[in-house]
């Protein structure tokens, strides 16, 4: 009998593309708790199968979003037998409002630093070292 997993997962952006799924062994069940409707239908309801029966184009004729990150999950899909459950955000269901910290503290941290602020036009211009300070 195959092991049975719970995947916890916050419909948050931030940070697309970092899958739990991936750690699951293969064959292994997996309930995968989403606050996301669109991840659960696109799974529950087999928009999946319709995307790329159609092109990795919407029921409305518009591209797929985010076409790379559904095809990365597809492949997970395949090996592991994935059940969506569907919760709503923000609204007390302990896992998901840990995951949401989570992602976003994760989010947070994979950040870029910002560019420095250029110096003002009337800065000199920046000491490097070894030059003698005369601009030829």
């Amino acid at each position: 009998m195959a092991e049975t997993f719970t995947l916890v997962t916050d419909g948050a952006c931030s940070g697309n593309g970092t899958e739990g799924l991936a750690a699951v062994p293969d064959g292994a069940e997996v309930e995968l708790v989403t606050d996301s409707s669109y991840v659960a239908n696109a799974i529950g309801k087999g928009w999946l199968d319709g995307w790329s029966r159609k092109g990795w184009r919407t029921s409305g004729k518009q591209p797929v979003a985010n076409r790379d990150l559904w095809e990365r999950m597809i492949a997970q899909l395949a090996r592991l037998r994935v059940r969506p459950t569907l919760v709503r955000g923000h609204a007390g269901h302990d896992a998901n409002e840990r995951a949401d910290r989570l992602a976003q503290e994760a989010a947070k941290d994979a950040e870029p630093a910002p560019p420095p602020a250029p110096p003002p036009d009337d800065a000199p211009p920046p000491r490097v070292e070894g030059q003698l300070g005369l601009d030829v």
